[in-house]
C-alpha cells in the first residue's frame, strides 16, 4: 500500500516596498522592476491569500492616486505591494 504524496507547502514572501521613480501601475497586479524594500509582512501560505492581500493593498494605493476624474496624479508612488513566490 502506497502513501499519499503530500505537497510541500508553497510559501508567498509579502513585502510592502517604495518602487523607483518612473513606475505608473494601470491595475494592481503591475510590480515595479526595481523598487526598495520598505516593510517586510510575513509568508502567506496560498496564492489566494496572498493575491487577496496583495489586491487590498495595491487598490486602495491606486483609488488614493487617482484624483476624481479617473486621472493619474504626477507624484510617484510611495507603498506597493509585492508577492515573491
Amino acid at each position: 500500500m502506497t502513501k499519499p504524496r503530500i505537497r510541500p507547502t508553497q510559501r508567498y514572501i509579502a513585502l510592502i516596498v517604495k518602487p523607483l521613480p518612473g513606475f505608473n501601475p494601470s491595475s494592481w497586479q503591475d510590480v515595479p522592476q526595481t523598487y526598495r524594500v520598505i516593510e517586510f509582512v510575513g509568508p502567506k501560505q496560498f496564492r489566494g491569500r496572498a493575491d487577496a492581500w496583495r489586491f487590498m493593498e495595491n487598490k486602495a494605493v491606486l483609488d488614493e492616486w487617482k484624483n476624481e476624474q479617473g486621472i493619474m496624479q504626477k507624484d510617484p508612488i510611495q507603498r506597493w505591494a509585492v508577492v515573491i513566490d
